[in-house]
């Protein structure tokens, strides 16, 4: 069972740019593992930098926000062994 103090797999929208670009560092720095998703990938290069996950991502089609919720869980899991239910709620 994991415990807050546990590293968390955390997707931030909007991470080119404002409060995504601002919560993604911050996440990184706690020890938490960061998907940073935004249309504008060369914007992120601060995120990869600092060890973030840089997807592209349109959070106005649903069909490519919910591929990419499932790419970052499906990396996040391999990353993680014993950990393939990321995500689910026990």
């Amino acid at each position: 069972m994991r415990t807050f103090g546990d590293p968390r797999v955390c997707l931030v929208t909007g991470a080119s740019s404002g409060i995504g670009q601002a919560t993604a560092p911050e996440l990184l720095r706690a020890g938490h593992i960061v998907y940073g998703g935004a249309r504008r990938l060369p914007q992120m290069a601060t995120i990869r930098e600092a060890g973030g996950h840089p997807l592209p991502m349109d959070v106005t089609r649903e069909d490519d926000l919910l591929g990419r919720i499932a790419e970052a869980m499906a990396r996040a899991a391999e990353a993680r062994p014993g950990h393939e239910n990321l995500g689910a709620e026990s």
